[in-house]
């Protein structure tokens, strides 16, 4: 750095007498002194290289694998959530944890998404989802709970309620808000002494298979605890919290798609704003925009003002600033996590350093409307799909009592518009099979599809009524 320093004047003076503007060779010669920073020798160029070109043919080639192995490895949940978008626009969807489809990081779905990785879920460790891994398949969440009371060590209290509010628990078709209300319950019931889960683990021959027996009959009282037509389930907004507080990231919906119902004025986004600037210098309209952090100040005249960090529907970072005449009637709306819709003033940064100043001149407090409409939308996605599956291939009697009970429960559907469709997934493990090429490995058969208008989260239940089958929705 020091040698490239002193041949400047040299550098400058040389171009400017070829004809260059100074100006212009000396703001050259900086960004040159910037890059000199952080350049580095042909062969760690040529690495860099190496591994661009291999991303790419991997992303080109196999997006699903790219996208796994990527969204896997970032820690950061902004970019982890830009990853996801990327990967939905792309035609993969990125599907919530399922207590019997998550693996310990994200993973590949048998029918080309990617599965919400137990990892991601804040507060659960790895030794609690080995453990859960090793555990399954569990066939409603009776049977989980009191497998994971009876087998699991350090599952608790914090863990069940994890697994709830992040959706993992959804594929068995109970509210969330039955499930966090009755579960501790359930379990009470179960075992109101703690003499049950001793004498599974140490108990007489007699007692264990009296401990079996309460099992079995436990287990099938999904329904008697979990289905409250007294406990509403959580609105929209509500569910979109939960997600961010333990996932990082919102996979139900995005909580801007509420927001942008309340709003019936036109509003731009930070690329609107600075689309506006280039071309007329001064940009005057109004953002909406989610506050991620304030920062409320005194000046030295004795007034109050804020200086706020947001996101607005894009995704995209923005500064704003509040002074006190805006501040003093709206300080308590500027706080993390509030949705506001904001009349700014923008213009060039007074620093001339490239950014843009967001001077906040009138605000609505958006909280009041999207909690209302949150009451009006259904928490979840549509369900698209539903897979049953199971592993073997059963006998025909078996087979039979299935389709029958998906027939009754998927009734008549009018073809030309119902969207959703049920499937029979068979897995074969580890044999040999006239359908494979011949090696030993995992064979899968589909069966169907089923047509249905609508599946509810009774027709779950129903689906889960099925002995030893997983469902799967999508």
């Amino acid at each position: 750095m020091n040698l490239l320093q002193s041949l400047r004047s040299k550098f400058v003076e040389g171009a400017v007498a070829n004809g260059e503007n100074r100006k212009e060779v000396e703001a050259f010669w900086e960004e040159l002194l910037g890059f000199a920073s952080y350049s580095f020798n042909a062969s760690h160029a040529y690495s860099y290289s190496h591994l661009s070109y291999y991303g790419a043919w991997f992303k080109a080639n196999y997006p699903l694998e790219f996208y796994t192995a990527i969204i896997s490895t970032e820690d950061d949940d902004e970019q982890q959530s830009i990853y996801m978008d990327d990967a939905r626009k792309k035609g993969i969807d990125i599907l919530p944890p399922n207590i019997n489809e998550s693996n310990t990081d994200f993973n590949t779905s048998d029918d080309g998404n990617i599965i919400f990785g137990f990892s991601g879920i804040k507060g659960i460790g790895n030794t609690v989802y080995d453990q859960i891994i090793n555990l399954r398949p569990f066939y409603s969440p009776a049977h989980m709970f009191i497998k994971m009371y009876l087998d699991g060590l350090r599952i608790n209290k914090k863990i069940f309620d994890a697994l709830i509010k992040s959706g993992a628990m959804d594929c068995f078709g109970y509210k969330r808000s039955c499930l966090l209300a009755h579960y501790e319950r359930l379990l009470l019931d179960f075992d109101p002494d703690k003499s049950v889960r001793k004498n599974y683990k140490t108990g007489t021959t007699e007692e264990k298979k009296e401990v079996l027996e309460r099992i079995r009959e436990f287990e099938s009282l999904s329904d008697t605890y979990f289905t409250d037509p007294s406990i509403n389930e959580f609105n929209l907004l509500e569910i979109l919290d939960m997600e961010k507080e333990l996932l990082g990231i919102h996979i139900t919906g995005n909580p801007f798609d509420l927001v942008m119902g309340t709003v019936d004025v036109r509003n731009s986004v930070k690329e609107d704003i600075e689309r506006h600037i280039e071309a007329r210098g001064i940009f005057n309209g109004h953002v909406v925009v989610q506050v991620s952090s304030a920062r409320h100040i005194k000046t030295r005249t004795g007034s109050n003002m804020c200086f706020l960090e947001a996101v607005d529907k894009n995704g995209s970072s923005l500064s704003l600033t509040a002074f006190s005449d805006v501040y003093d009637a709206n300080k308590d709306n500027f706080k993390a996590g509030e949705f506001l819709l904001c009349l700014v003033s923008s213009k060039p940064s007074y620093k001339n350093d490239g950014t843009i100043d967001n001077v906040i001149r009138s605000v609505m407090d958006l909280s009041g409307p999207m909690k209302e409409a949150s009451h009006k939308v259904s928490k979840r996605n549509k369900i698209k799909e539903v897979i049953l599956s199971f592993d073997g291939i059963p006998n025909s009697m078996r087979v039979k009592g299935i389709i029958n009970k998906v027939n009754a429960i998927c009734g008549e559907a009018d073809i030309s518009t119902a969207t959703a469709r049920v499937y029979m997934q068979i897995r074969c493990n580890n044999s040999m099979s006239e359908y494979s090429d011949g090696q030993p490995g995992n064979m899968i058969m589909n069966v169907g599809p089923w047509i249905m208008n609508e599946i509810t989260i009774d027709n779950i239940r129903g689906f889960n009524s099925l002995p030893n089958v997983i469902v799967k929705t999508r």
